[in-house]
């Protein structure tokens, strides 16, 4: 940056540009060419505002954005060429201000497909130019504000989609975990959802004797074990790395895009919700195969009291009819009187009454556990068609392009 009265330096058939820095941060290439007031006009502007003087090849003309062009030639198709030329390096959309030293009707039109919104063909006046110039550089700084807006709104629409994308990732998941109906299928889609968001790592999960681990890269790394191990927050995250801890499961995933404040966030919240979904479906599970297990167990315990009742009742029958024989041949063989046989066979009938009332009683309890039964066994028919696998339901594929692990 600089000030100088020297001259433009002639570079081929056109002179040296200069890069203006004017009001409101605005910046303008000027290139006035050789038309009658070029050289005044050029030493005017350089005594008015910082500039920089550049050169004419694409590579430094690429990298350039301006905002507002000050554009010279001796006429409108010299100054049409000249434009079309730039316009195939610069880029960006700027302001067009044109300086010519004449121009007819005709000409209006090529002017305006150009771009050019104002020609200057009175260089003296420079009252005039300092109003036309004030006049561009309002229109260039209206011109960068609604860009500025346009591409925050872009950018909001791009992470809109993005966040829409990701929430259907996260609706399919829950679909797909909720027709699974074991761990070795749930671990499976579990897998291929943090694929799908394009995210590596590894997670555990938990149910009764079950332990899994799995990792996108196939078996997980003792690094990834030991950042299983030491989760303890719902939520932790450190640079790349992001590790969610539920009830009966723990994730830890990396990617680098999860440096991005905005994409982190975004993961985050969805998720955390994966992970609520797997430890849902885990609970799930785990109460089903408890019902099964008790289902199991009373149906045993049933069985067992019902063979031994069967086997006390054959027992008891045989010692009791026996027992009746041996106090009638006992009463014979001590020669009792009449009284006493009939006093000593009322106690055994007696007695087998009692037995009898004793059996009744055991069948209203093998009865009753028979109603528990038949109700597990509705329960277990619920539990079994909750997680009934639907028809024509195929193994979710992975996704996702890889990326680089931590």
């Amino acid at each position: 940056m600089g000030l100088s009265e020297k001259k433009p330096e002639k570079q081929g058939a056109h002179e040296t540009p200069s890069l203006l820095q004017l009001d409101d941060g605005i910046q303008s290439l000027c290139l006035l060419g050789s038309f009658k007031g070029a050289s005044g006009m050029q030493l005017f502007l350089e005594s008015h505002y910082p500039y920089q003087r550049i050169s004419l090849d694409d590579s430094t003309l690429s990298e350039l954005s301006p905002d507002l062009m000050l554009v010279g030639a001796r006429d409108a198709e010299e100054l049409v060429e000249r434009i079309r030329e730039l316009g195939q390096s610069l880029t960006g959309n700027p302001v067009m201000l044109a300086m010519v030293d004449d121009y007819n009707e005709s000409d209006v039109l090529a002017l305006m497909d150009e771009g050019v919104s104002t020609v200057i063909t009175d260089y003296s006046d420079l009252l005039a130019f300092k109003a036309s110039l004030a006049a561009a550089v309002n229109q260039a700084v209206v011109l960068r504000d609604k860009h500025a807006q346009l591409k925050d709104v872009t950018a909001t629409a791009h992470t809109a989609l993005k966040t829409a994308s990701e929430i259907g990732m996260l609706m399919q998941y829950l679909q797909q975990s909720t027709t699974k109906t074991d761990m070795e299928t749930l671990v499976d889609v579990t897998e291929s959802f943090i694929r799908n968001l394009g995210l590596k790592g590894c997670f555990r999960a938990r149910m009764l004797d079950q332990d899994l681990m799995r990792s996108t890269e196939g078996e997980p790394s003792a690094i990834q074990l030991t950042l299983l191990e030491s989760l303890s927050e719902r939520i932790t995250q450190k640079g790349r790395i992001l590790g969610l801890c539920g009830k009966s499961t723990a994730w830890v995933v990396s990617g680098p895009a999860l440096v991005d404040e905005a994409f982190s966030g975004r993961m985050r919240d969805i998720l955390i919700q994966g992970v609520d979904i797997l430890d849902a479906k885990i609970h799930g599970l785990e109460m089903i195969e408890m019902i099964r297990q008790q289902h199991s167990q009373v149906f045993g315990v049933i069985t067992l009291l019902q063979n031994s009742l069967i086997d006390s009742q054959h027992a008891t029958k045989h010692i009791m009819k026996h027992l009746a024989m041996d106090i009638e041949q006992a009463a014979i063989s001590l020669d009792l009187t009449e009284e006493q046989e009939r006093s000593l066979l009322a106690l055994s009938n007696s007695a087998l009454d009692q037995m009898e009332s004793l059996f009744a009683g055991f069948s209203l309890l093998e009865r009753h556990f028979m109603a528990v039964l038949k109700g597990l066994e509705k329960v277990k028919e619920m539990a079994d068609a909750s997680v009934a696998k639907p028809e024509g339901d195929g193994e979710p594929g992975a996704s996702g392009d890889a990326v680089e692990l931590f």
